[in-house]
């Protein structure tokens, strides 16, 4: 043990610390990468015609569809873009490290998500974090909405692109807030009290990829594993898209969220269907559903 430990300090003395880092994470990238290949060759990454099934709540309608009504849970239009990796995948020990950072894995979406209490809340946000995304090989767009209510400064902010670089492909929706009129960059993540309710659909090439279910959240986020994303360096990221049901807290927060998604360059409509209505937004009461494309946003 002794000996592998010299041998690895001579290495990091050799090309330095920032190089030995470098290399050992290209390292686990590639062995990561061996099942993603094995599906390329084989040729089963490609979507299937057939739509995988959907989780409970959520219906496919392929055709031209009436009006969405935004009811508990939302009426889901298109089809699955690909199917789960199977069982083999879910009994790795790879995914004990998920579990050890507070992400799941949901074996029906093939879909890695966040706990709600990951610990990243305790670090709260503000915007120098997306500039440096591309450490931890991220690359996405994103929307920010900001607007005032009851005494805070809200801020609901979307992402979608890849995430480490072809490993995932996925989507966030955050939510923060700060005392009103605070200055300062630094939002605080959503306390339960100021949870949302929301759920939230990511597609690729027009394709359902995945969806997360409608619950309360601070931050819903997905990642579909092994799903390369084309052109993940191309901004912005045409290729995907990001549908939407978030309940506000109440009517007039949802006005306001409205107002911002409006200055935007958003367009209310009477429904909206994924591909189909791309950055538009229907409003219901306390209920708003949208689907982003590629307004007005931040490219990292």
């Amino acid at each position: 043990m002794k000996k592998i430990k010299r041998e690895v300090m001579t290495v990091v003395k050799k090309v330095g610390m920032f190089r030995f880092f470098t290399l050992v994470m290209c390292a686990v990238m590639l062995v990561a990468a061996i099942p993603f290949a094995a599906r390329a060759v084989s040729g089963t990454l490609a979507a299937p015609d057939k739509a995988a099934e959907k989780p409970e709540g959520y219906v496919v309608i392929p055709d031209a569809p009436p009006p969405a009504v935004l009811e508990d849970k939302p009426v889901t239009y298109g089809k699955q873009a690909t199917t789960p990796l199977g069982v083999w995948w879910q009994n790795l020990p790879f995914w004990r490290w998920f579990n050890f950072l507070m992400y799941k894995y949901d074996p029906v979406e093939s879909v890695v998500y966040n706990e709600q209490n990951a610990f990243q809340r305790v670090f709260g946000y503000n915007e120098l974090y997306d500039h440096f995304m591309w450490v931890c090989n991220v690359y996405a767009d994103t929307l920010r909405i900001k607007f005032p209510y009851e005494g805070k400064d809200w801020l609901i902010q979307l992402w979608k692109g890849s995430y480490a670089v072809f490993l995932c492909a996925g989507s966030e929706i955050g939510v923060y807030n700060k005392p009103q009129g605070k200055q300062t960059i630094q939002y605080s993540c959503a306390k339960p009290e100021d949870y949302l309710r929301m759920d939230m659909r990511y597609y690729v090439n027009g394709d359902l990829l995945f969806s997360r279910p409608y619950d309360y959240y601070w931050w819903c986020t997905g990642f579909y594993v092994f799903r390369y994303l084309p052109g993940w360096l191309v901004r912005p990221r045409l290729n995907c898209m990001l549908e939407a049901t978030i309940e506000l807290k109440s009517p007039e927060m949802a006005r306001l969220f409205a107002e911002q998604l409006n200055k935007e360059g958003f367009q209310q409509t009477t429904y909206v269907n994924g591909p189909d209505t791309p950055d538009s937004y229907t409003l219901k009461g306390s209920k708003l559903s949208l689907v982003w494309h590629s307004v007005n946003q931040s490219f990292y």
